[in-house]
């Protein structure tokens, strides 16, 4: 993947956690076909659709630049996909043992994908905390 991808994740100004899920999920161009795909009782390539979104949305690719700032329990960012208009939304719904994130991305025809993340941990490099963090999906 283009280095220009991990950097808009990742942008050098600096981004809260929220932030950079939401932008790590920002991927919504996997799941534009999908209503089609539907409606042509493709349902097996819809649901390939529907996983590759699933991998590279949460997950990003290339270098971790720096760790993201934390966001306060209860904090919630909303920012749409350029590449396709979807509204993507995080929430921070707990902090303790673990950070649990809810997401929704909102496609422009109305359909919803939803998910959540809990960060069960943290990695440690010789420069501090690390990226990425042990996620369950």
């Amino acid at each position: 993947m283009p280095d220009n991808i991990t950097r808009y994740e990742l942008p050098p100004a600096g981004i809260t956690l929220l932030g950079y899920v939401v932008r790590r999920m920002h991927k919504t161009q996997w799941l534009m076909s999908v209503p089609a795909l539907l409606a042509e009782n493709k349902s097996d390539q819809a649901l390939a659709q529907i996983a590759k979104y699933a991998v590279t949305s949460s997950t990003s690719f290339g270098p971790a630049y720096y760790q993201p700032q934390f966001n306060s329990q209860g904090a919630e960012i909303t920012e749409a996909d350029p590449m396709t208009g979807a509204v993507v939304t995080a929430k921070l719904v707990s902090t303790s043992p673990h950070y649990f994130i809810t997401y929704t991305a909102a496609m422009p025809n109305g359909d919803i994908f939803s998910g959540s993340e809990e960060i069960t941990g943290t990695t440690v490099g010789l420069r501090g905390l690390g990226m990425p963090a042990p996620s369950k999906f």
